[in-house]
């Protein structure tokens, strides 16, 4: 299955920002790539079976593949784009 993460995306007189919401996820669970002129990023978050085998009568959280991809500006300098993760 697919899910879209909710993004935030961000401008100041010198960068963008681009803040993906994606709990539970690790970093080594998301790519991100830079071809021409187009960022994206793309991941896929696991439902984790617990040993304990829960009895789920509800789960509202996203699970599944996604990639969003944004058209970068003209004035965008790909050499300098730089990433971060936060637990």
């Amino acid at each position: 299955s697919r899910f879209t993460p909710h993004v935030d995306v961000a401008e100041t007189e010198k960068e963008f920002e681009i803040q993906f919401h994606i709990p539970g996820m690790k970093k080594e669970d998301i790519q991100i790539d830079v071809n021409n002129d187009r960022l994206t990023v793309s991941g896929e978050r696991k439902l984790h079976n617990e040993k304990n085998e829960k009895n789920f009568h509800s789960v509202e959280s996203y699970y599944g593949t996604f990639s969003r991809s944004f058209y970068l500006p003209d004035n965008v300098n790909t050499e300098k784009i730089d990433a971060a993760y936060k637990d």
